[in-house]
């Protein structure tokens, strides 16, 4: 061996060993893409064409119909026949008006309602609690004052037309033509001011009231293509309303312009401020005081009440056509290499309209019986490219989705509570006890030292035990308490550490008796001087305006019904295309979650059903009420029988999925195992179909 050894190369001998290579290796399965990646891109880009070339450039087409009306309304091209009407629109002076229009009251609300869109409704069951939940957002006070400067800008578009058409002063300076006082405000062009100032308010919070700036979901639940785009009815109910609205704005605005001028004489009993207003007010102190002063200057009123009519409309029109392009059906799949994964990646998104498209879509995926929708389901149920796979990652998604909005409809409408956080208690170790003699203590220094040793004195203050824990021990008369809850520091008791930074953090409010005497006054005016009729009308009002609607109560617990309803549709239509198309029986092994999902949401929302037809009981023959019962009856009635549509929608969404799997599959049923009380309620399903 030694030899041998010696006689071998050496190369040989100092070569390392390798491990032969190999080809084999182990490739994980590709995850689905997420939708900000594989879906939203695509939305998006439809959402911006539509913005584009139908919201902006329809828009442009309403404000070049509107400044063309309105010069033609300045000039009197009437008297000047039909020659006059068609040559308006073309006119650079036209041409320009419609710019500024555009620019300055339907590019802010077009732009308004793109930032402020939120998939979710307003949860709050009355018009008071909308009200204040709208007000509590900055975003929503942000509108308020878009819209109130897009409409005073509309004042000065209008004068500086005026004074360009008119032959006619229309007296609607800032300042009134007067040598001796140039300074005078025009009461003429603040009146305008007011009025759109009231007409900006008052669409604002219309808006509000209507949740404007929420998804349209009854706009997008509509599958047939022509109710998307913006029709004759629509245009003459954006006319009729805004005529309405701007009819209501003029006795708001008098009221206004009357109230400021009754405070004017208060504000110059002021010791400063008359000096700096006197220049420019003192003419509002002459004249008539009546508050139908306004009314007396006709040509004001109708300059007011069009200005009024063309801010309503313009913003009527453009909501109009923003809700229906941003709600109208998106199908994106085409688009791309793989539409199945592009789809299954878009129900997951975060926004609950990506989800709603992406869901659409696959809803006419599962309707469509052509070769092609045959074979691209196909491929759907028998994908295994993916981990998990694209049928796993659906019906999971879908169904976390259907109990999400199951258990807020438990818990009706309200928000999940926190956990509750269960203090853990360490087990307790039993004390060994070891027999011992108990040996005293010696707490004090095994050293002399002098009174007057300085560092001594210290380090005696210092222990648990020395100087000042005694001296606080005799002074509080707690000496005889455990030595554990024996402290130095005497802290107050926590309730009345809180009471004092409380009354320390809250300033004195100075105003309260204040508010408190006016408060009383103005009821006692209130009982004294305000009719009886008047009372019951304010009274009836004030319950209209802070009374819960049971619609609202169920709608808040139902936020999401559209997507809801037609999650259902696809599962259901998707499942019964498996039982001739899905190769390998992937989707067979789920039906029985399917159908428990779908029946315990049934079952709850036919329980809520009941309970809130029992609100709501017809009233015997003999029973006589009064006119005011009869009224109260009849809106509990109508509460009720829109708070049943609600609840039906969702229910008949349920039950028309149950009974569809139930006549694909039918007897193949039996082969599943349901809980008790989802067989019994499937029971009743297989007897009917």
């Amino acid at each position: 061996m030694a030899s041998l050894s010696a006689t071998a190369p050496p190369t040989a001998r100092n070569t390392p060993l390798r491990a032969i290579p190999s080809r084999i290796a182990v490739k994980s399965a590709p995850t689905i893409p997420p939708p900000t990646d594989a879906y939203e891109p695509h939305v998006k880009t439809v959402l911006r064409h539509r913005l584009l070339y139908n919201i902006f450039l329809h828009s442009g087409l309403v404000t070049w119909a509107i400044a063309s009306f309105s010069v033609w309304w300045q000039q009197n091209s009437l008297l000047h026949g039909v020659g006059q009407f068609l040559v308006v629109p073309f006119r650079p002076s036209t041409l320009l008006a419609s710019m500024a229009i555009w620019c300055f009251m339907a590019l802010p609300v077009i732009v308004l309602r793109k930032f402020l869109l939120t998939p979710t409704r307003t949860t709050t069951t009355s018009p008071a609690s909308s009200l204040a939940t709208a007000l509590a957002k900055p975003s929503i006070r942000r509108a308020l004052g878009v819209y109130a400067s897009s409409a005073i800008t509309l004042v000065l578009i209008h004068t500086a037309m005026a004074y360009g058409l008119e032959k006619v002063d229309p007296k609607l300076g800032f300042f009134v033509k007067s040598r001796k006082h140039p300074h005078y405000l025009n009461g003429r062009f603040i009146f305008l001011v007011i009025s759109q100032l009231v007409v900006g308010l008052s669409y604002g919070f219309r808006s509000v009231m209507l949740d404007r700036f929420a998804f349209k979901w009854n706009i997008a639940s509509q599958k047939d293509e022509t109710h998307s785009k913006l029709t004759f009815s629509d245009i003459v109910r954006a006319a009729i309303v805004s005529a309405v609205l701007s009819a209501m704005v003029m006795p708001v605005t008098a009221s206004v312009f009357a109230l400021t001028r009754l405070f004017l004489p208060i504000v110059y009993k002021l010791p400063i401020l008359p000096s700096f207003l006197k220049p420019f007010t003192a003419h509002f102190l002459r004249g008539s005081w009546t508050i139908v002063l306004p009314f007396s200057h006709i040509n004001l009123i109708c300059r007011a009440f069009c200005l009024g009519f063309i801010s309503f409309f313009t913003w009527e029109i453009l909501d109009t056509l923003f809700d229906l392009n941003v709600a109208k059906r998106i199908p994106v799949a085409y688009l791309t290499a793989d539409p199945n994964q592009t789809l299954i990646s878009g129900i997951s998104s975060q926004d609950a309209t990506f989800q709603y498209f992406a869901y659409s879509e696959l809803c006419s995926l599962a309707e469509d019986k052509s070769a092609s929708a045959i074979a691209q389901r196909g491929a759907f149920f028998a994908d295994q490219k993916y981990s998990p796979s694209l049928w796993a990652h659906f019906i999971r998604e879908s169904l976390l989705l259907l109990g999400k909005d199951y258990q807020l409809f438990l818990r009706s409408g309200n928000p999940e509570p926190p956990p509750t956080t269960v203090p853990s208690t360490a087990p307790a170790t039993p004390a060994i006890s070891i027999p011992s003699t108990p040996v005293p203590v010696l707490r004090q220094g095994i050293f002399k030292y002098s009174a007057n040793d300085a560092s001594a004195t210290t380090s005696d203050a210092k222990r648990s035990n020395g100087l000042i824990p005694r001296a606080v021990e005799v002074s509080t008369g707690i000496a005889d308490l455990p030595q554990i809850f024996r402290s130095v520091e005497v802290k107050p008791a926590p309730e009345a550490t809180r009471e004092a930074q409380k009354t320390a953090e809250t300033p004195k409010d100075y105003f309260a008796p204040i508010k408190q005497k006016v408060r009383h006054y103005a009821c006692a005016i209130y009982k004294m001087y305000v009719p009886p009729v008047v009372v019951a009308h304010l009274q009836s009002w004030m319950s209209w305006w802070k009374n819960d609607r049971t619609q609202k109560a169920i709608e808040k617990c139902l936020p999401s019904r559209e997507l809801d309803i037609i999650v259902i549709e696809v599962i259901s239509r998707f499942t019964c295309a498996s039982l001739t198309e899905d190769r390998y029986g992937v989707v067979q092994r789920d039906i029985p979650r399917i159908l428990e999902a779908f029946l315990s949401f049934l079952s709850a929302v036919e329980e809520r059903q009941i309970k809130v037809n029992s609100l709501c009981v017809a009233p015997k023959p003999e029973d006589k009420m009064t006119p005011k019962e009869i009224q109260e009856h009849e809106r509990l009635r109508y509460e009720v029988e829109k708070a049943g549509e609600v609840l039906g929608a969702v229910a008949d969404g349920l039950k028309e999925g149950v009974a569809r799997i139930v006549r694909t599959f039918g007897d193949k049923l039996f082969a599943f195992k349901f809980p008790p009380r989802t067989a019994q309620k499937l029971q009743g399903f297989l007897d009917y179909c």
